[in-house]
């Protein structure tokens, strides 16, 4: 987790293919939403309330 840079809403993850090179994977995050799951069903998604939510 230490590697994952954030800038502009999108967070640039190293990442290693199949093939062992080296990579950047980037995710746009615009509206920060977690997925929220109970009982093994997918309920939807929330905004992040717990301050450890708050920091992912």
């Amino acid at each position: 987790m230490n590697n994952i840079k954030y800038s502009n809403n999108i967070f640039l993850i190293p990442i290693i293919n199949d093939q062992s090179k080296p990579l950047f994977l980037a995710v746009y995050c615009e509206i920060p939403f977690i997925n929220v799951k109970g009982s093994n069903v997918w309920k939807g998604w929330r905004e992040p309330f717990y301050s450890y939510e708050q920091d992912i």
